[in-house]
């Protein structure tokens, strides 16, 4: 934790860390911290003073299904460069964005079309965070959605080029249920994006909940 804090390991409630930004959620798993600026993949990720410098670090070092929570600092950045460039493969874990406006966590899609972060395992939650898919034209998503019941909430994304793109922030496969895409802020200008979130396949997907997003720009 920062230098001087009187809680030196962490706050915690009857057994559960009090996280900042979390708002009424509750976690009982391990926490794991990540910052660009100051952290290093050497380290165990296990406070702010010794934070993992990569999102992808921090979720190999977490355990599906124990309700753990991966903490990105104000001005971390990263750049995506593959498929799959994060790959959020640990079932039921969430990642926290903090910062407020443009101090907070950034990333950057570029160089390859399929660049992107793929949802690879159930019940998976991103909140927060800016991102950006200027970096490259005819990029496809920017979540790649592939498993039930992922999350995204209270994150701005610049869907902006200077060609056409079939982009979206997620896209959803055909057959994956219980989504939900919560308080987003979606920019689309220059005449690029497909859509803010799609959703593919029939009817078999179901019960998908998008409420409260600020969607503005020029989509086709």
């Amino acid at each position: 934790m920062p230098t001087g804090t009187r809680f030196p390991n962490g706050l915690f409630s009857y057994g559960m860390p009090v996280l900042p930004d979390a708002g009424w959620e509750l976690f009982t798993g391990n926490v794991f911290f990540v910052d660009s600026v100051n952290g290093n993949n050497g380290n165990d990720g296990k406070s702010v003073n010794s934070a993992y410098a990569t999102v992808q670090t921090a979720i190999n070092a977490t355990t599906a299904n124990n309700g753990d929570v991966i903490i990105v600092m104000e001005n971390h950045t990263e750049t995506l460069t593959t498929a799959a460039g994060i790959s959020l493969n640990k079932a039921g874990i969430t990642v926290l964005c903090l910062g407020h406006n443009r101090n907070r966590p950034q990333f950057y899609l570029g160089t390859t079309q399929d660049c992107d972060i793929n949802v690879g395992a159930v019940d998976v939650r991103w909140r927060g965070g800016w991102f950006s898919s200027t970096g490259i034209d005819a990029l496809k998503n920017v979540f790649d959605v592939d498993f039930d019941g992922f999350s995204l909430q209270d994150g701005d994304y610049l869907l902006t080029s200077t060609a056409a793109q079939g982009l979206a922030v997620a896209e959803v496969a055909a057959d994956v249920d219980e989504c939900e895409f919560i308080n987003n802020r979606v920019y689309g200008a220059s005449a690029g994006p497909a859509a803010a979130f799609r959703i593919t396949g029939s009817a078999a997907s179901l019960r998908h909940r998008i409420i409260g997003n600020f969607i503005f720009g020029d989509f086709s």
